[in-house]
């Protein structure tokens, strides 16, 4: 996932953040995550997401991922994520 993103901004270097939109996999309620470059590597703001599969992203909203952080747990959903921008 560390990999991916690096090449995402680095094939963009216009975009100072990237969003990704679906349903949380644990509750299906809304999500739009933002990820940003940071100095240590990347900041998630609105959830967290998990690459599944090559090019299939599943996410967690903040609450759901609070309650359990690991993916494939609670999963009771299987919505992909898609880049918005």
């Amino acid at each position: 996932m560390l990999e991916r993103l690096k090449e995402l901004f680095e094939a963009n270097p216009e975009k100072s953040a990237v969003s990704f939109k679906g349903q949380c996999s644990d509750c299906g309620c809304g999500v739009v995550i933002r990820i940003t470059p940071t100095s240590k590597g990347f900041g998630l703001k609105g959830g967290n997401l998990f690459e599944h599969a090559p090019g299939i992203y599943l996410a967690k909203c903040t609450d759901c991922y609070k309650v359990s952080p690991i993916f494939g747990i609670n999963n009771k959903h299987k919505y992909k994520c898609t880049m918005v921008t």
